[in-house]
């Protein structure tokens, strides 16, 4: 019979050690002398008929290393290996309960997550050090009765064009308070089972809430312009670093320049290290990102409501961003990007208008 080395594997360097790392069935194997050597033969020759196993060949057999050649011709992926890796390495968690009853599902997870109260050394209500504290105003929700969830979906868009003007400190705590903070205070005590965290408006994993949302001030009603961390427990902005120029922050978020003259701009950071408390598996990073679609959608709909507009991007220079929040990215790190403030309500800038008109002269001139 013919095999092959599998597609789902990639070797890692760790402690001396070369580590074989299968990302499909989150196994890992430290690798000795003889099983490389083996491996890199038949990596060299694509295939190799097996007849009779011996040691090295039943072991790697055994642990999906060595797989049957298949004679039907597969679609390839064509989004890239580390693509690749991300999507099928989240794809699936080890089957631990799925054979079990109701009952047994419900005796293990509840005994699991007693067993991790034990080990909580993070807090969910996040709070940054800081040289002082922007305690915002308690929000007027009743401002926002006018406002038609229908009518804030069909207006909602993303506008690359915004006009330099003072946004008022009532309509940055209604978004802020809305987007990210506790709109549910209090937990309910369900038969004595006690629920740790807080609702917030938007789902999240676990009701972890691992998103925090890093405020950079530009033109906001009595605000000192700078870099705060929203305080969700506290509804406030605490200082985390001086502001920048538009210039400089278009170099941290790939040239783009669309941000510019908006009221403030959103760093969405996850705390990878509250995440991995409850779930310590990879499929908790895919988790993350759906948090933060569900957070930046909320986002949208509110800056409508409010009567401003919003750009998005998740394209940036992750070091620079993570300096400029003072934030190790091993436990937490920047994901997303939003800008807001009133617009003209253009979606495509006048410079790509521009650009599309002299390209049409100088074709037309050829």
């Amino acid at each position: 019979m013919q095999y092959r080395i599998s597609d789902n594997i990639f070797f890692v360097f760790n402690n001396h050690n070369l580590i074989l790392w299968d990302y499909k069935y989150h196994q890992q194997y430290e690798l000795e002398k003889e099983y490389l050597e083996y491996l890199l033969t038949v990596n060299k020759m694509n295939y190799i008929e097996i007849k009779e196993f011996n040691q090295i060949e039943a072991d790697l057999i055994e642990n999906k290393i060595l797989v049957p050649v298949q004679k039907e011709c597969q679609s390839e992926w064509k989004l890239g290996t580390i693509a690749k890796i991300f999507h099928i390495g989240t794809s699936s968690i080890p089957k631990k309960y799925s054979t079990f009853s109701k009952e047994e599902f419900s005796d293990n997870y509840i005994s699991y997550c007693n067993t991790i109260n034990d080990k909580l050394d993070v807090y969910f209500e996040y709070e940054r050090e800081s040289e002082y504290r922007f305690q915002l105003p308690e929000p007027k929700l009743n401002l926002l009765d006018h406002s038609k969830l229908v009518d804030s979906l069909l207006d909602r868009k993303t506008v690359r064009e915004f006009i330099d003007e003072t946004l008022s400190l009532d309509k940055l705590s209604k978004l802020l308070y809305l987007s990210f903070g506790y709109i549910h205070c209090d937990n309910e005590a369900l038969d004595g089972i006690t629920i740790k965290g807080k609702r917030k408006s938007c789902p999240s994993g676990g009701n972890l809430h691992p998103t925090q949302a890093y405020i950079m001030i530009n033109n906001v009603e009595n605000i000192e312009p700078g870099i705060y961390h929203y305080n969700a427990a506290k509804h406030s902005l605490d200082f985390i670093n001086k502001n920048m120029s538009d210039s400089e922050l278009s170099c941290m978020i790939d040239g783009q320049y669309f941000s510019k003259n908006s009221s403030i701009n959103v760093f969405l950071t996850t705390r990878f290290e509250l995440s991995a408390w409850k779930y310590p598996v990879s499929r908790t990073y895919r988790v993350s990102l759906i948090d933060l679609g569900h957070l930046s959608q909320t986002f949208n709909l509110l800056c409508i409501g409010l009567g401003i507009n919003c750009w998005i991007t998740g394209a940036f220079n992750d070091e620079k961003i993570h300096n400029l929040l003072k934030i190790n990215p091993n436990n937490e790190s920047a994901l997303f990007f939003l800008a807001a403030g009133k617009s003209t309500g253009n979606s495509i800038p006048q410079e790509f208008i521009s650009s599309i008109n002299k390209l049409s002269i100088d074709e037309n001139t050829r």
